[in-house]
């Protein structure tokens, strides 16, 4: 079961050296714009979610569990080298430990950087100043958004889930990348067929079968970031929030099973 204990007030460190570097700054920052300084530990593979700890310019803060870096989604300015202490000793022991529970292998890395809005931070998890969270929850409700209000749809079973699969093969032939409020699901080629072309070309039949009927998924494709050198049979997408109201050993079955019985047929059908 997920747990993650950090006491916001105890980081007493990396808030003066946030709070250091925001003052500094901010007569560089655009007054048009809303701005955070965040801590982000995250993995330079990308095989784990990242952990951030985000400051507004009152020192008030939340922490959050999001896929990826942050400063893959938002505009990040003015980076800083941090040097070790005991705060990011802490974090980085934390995370290591999360990872570890998850049997993830992960090379730790940290980033501070000032972000600017708008802010897009998906969040698998958050917690901290409740106000400055209510803030922004409610500013991505008037604009239609769900990046940090995405936490309230995962609850410990899906967070374990998410955890456990992050950009990983996690269940047989499929691969689960985890980008923003979505998850890209991977399937591979099915051991049955030999040849790849004519598996690909299926696919491409059966992925539009395979949208009609199940209306939450959609058309995805392979991510470079994926790292996926070999040839797949397909990709498609959901929102993460779905992965607990579906079956997908059963959606993988319907594919395969329509993929091989087609590939047979063509086979007979050229003897």
């Amino acid at each position: 079961m997920f747990v993650l204990k950090i006491d916001l007030d105890s980081l007493n460190v990396l808030r003066e050296i946030s709070l250091k570097h925001f003052i500094e700054k901010k007569d560089l920052l655009a007054d048009e714009y809303d701005h955070l300084v965040g801590i982000s530990i995250y993995d330079i593979n990308n095989k784990f979610p990242s952990l951030n700890v985000f400051f507004d310019i009152d020192g008030r803060g939340f922490i959050s569990l999001i896929p990826e870096k942050p400063s893959k989604y938002m505009s990040s300015l003015y980076p800083l080298s941090l040097e070790e202490n005991n705060d990011i000793e802490k974090l980085n022991n934390i995370y290591y430990n999360l990872a570890l529970k998850y049997n993830k292998r992960i090379s730790i890395k940290n980033t501070l950087s000032i972000f600017q809005s708008p802010f897009i931070i998906p969040s698998y998890y958050i917690s901290g100043n409740e106000i400055l969270i209510k803030k922004f929850l409610l500013s991505e409700k008037l604009k239609g958004k769900k990046y940090l209000s995405l936490y309230k749809d995962i609850d410990s079973e899906l967070l374990d889930f998410i955890l456990n699969s992050y950009n990983s093969w996690h269940l047989p032939d499929t691969f689960f990348y985890y980008n923003l409020n979505q998850v890209h699901i991977v399937f591979d080629i099915p051991k049955e067929i030999n040849n790849t072309s004519l598996a690909i070309e299926l696919g491409k039949l059966a992925k539009s079968y395979i949208i009609n009927k199940y209306s939450f998924l959609s058309d995805s494709y392979k991510i470079p970031d994926m790292n996926i050198k070999k040839p797949v049979l397909m990709v498609l997408k959901t929102d993460v929030s779905n992965i607990k109201n579906i079956d997908i050993l059963s959606i993988k079955k319907d594919i395969f099973d329509k993929i091989n019985e087609s590939y047979k047929y063509l086979l007979n059908v050229f003897k």
